[in-house]
């Protein structure tokens, strides 16, 4: 029960790193600092998304929870290759605010499984 304790308040943190992830984000494109913040703030998520992973496994949670836990990596993983295909193939490199989206989503998800009593 810690765990999943743990890993509720950990995705929250997550959550809201996220949020200022897309601040950051704004901030740049609008001119007001550079991508350095939202650069080294992703780099950050995918290790915490890293470490979500691998508590999804021992927080009760179940198999779509883990499975979430583990798109969310894959997807925090995708980010920086999205950005680097800006040259090549644009049309992809747009896709990453939406991959954003899709793991904010993801982790509300494995937020609500942590916090849910495990069945025993």
């Amino acid at each position: 029960m810690k765990t999943a304790a743990f890993l509720r308040g950990l995705v929250a943190l997550f959550m809201a790193a996220l949020v200022a992830q897309f601040y950051a984000a704004g901030l740049a494109l609008f001119g007001a600092a550079s991508f350095g913040l939202h650069a080294v703030l992703g780099y950050m998520l995918i290790l915490t998304a890293a470490v979500i992973a691998g508590l999804s496994f021992f927080a009760g949670l179940s198999r779509s929870g883990k499975f979430l836990a583990v798109v969310i990596l894959a997807l925090a993983v995708l980010q920086p290759v999205l950005v680097l295909a800006l040259r090549t193939t644009p049309v992809a490199a747009a896709l990453h605010p939406v991959v954003g989206l899709a793991i904010f989503t993801a982790a509300a998800v494995v937020a609500r499984e942590a916090g849910r009593p495990m069945k025993g």
